[in-house]
């Protein structure tokens, strides 16, 4: 995803480390979220309130990482916006498109209901290994939808 959203706001440029604004839509705790927004921060230095602080008033980075309210139960689009132009994206994920196996329900539910024989577990462990790495191969092609909502000033 952020591969994609630095594609978009930079093209040919590098994209500068620290001044790029994400806005989350959800909350920290919700699904995954907390952990994207963790990648999100390694990789652009945008970090939530008690990130990195600058030196001397320059180059903070801390706020540029925001939760904000969701609109009905599942989490929006994630917004990355360039501090120096102002060009905002949205990045949208959806790996509906690479389903996983059929019995890799009925397999979690055995698991997590501790009745799975090892048979079971293996099943499962080997089909969502197989479902990561068919959205990995991806790259984001066919899961990943980035849209423009704000051009550059």
């Amino acid at each position: 995803m952020v591969v994609h959203a630095m594609d978009a706001l930079y093209g040919s440029e590098t994209p500068q480390r620290g001044d790029i604004l994400i806005r989350i839509q959800g909350a920290q705790d919700q699904g995954g979220l907390g952990p994207i927004s963790q990648v999100f921060t390694l990789l652009t230095g945008a970090a939530p309130e008690n990130g990195f602080q600058g030196l001397g008033g320059q180059h903070a980075r801390n706020d540029l990482l925001r939760f904000e309210p969701a609109s009905g139960d599942a989490a929006g689009p994630f917004t990355f916006e360039r501090g120096d132009t102002g060009k905002r994206i949205t990045v949208s994920y959806d790996p509906s498109c690479i389903p996983p196996r059929p019995e890799m329900g009925a397999h979690l539910q055995q698991i997590l209901q501790g009745s799975a024989e090892a048979e079971t577990k293996e099943a499962f462990r080997s089909a969502w290994r197989e479902r990561v790495l068919n959205i990995l191969a991806d790259g984001g092609q066919s899961t990943v939808t980035v849209t423009v909502i704000h051009e550059s000033t």
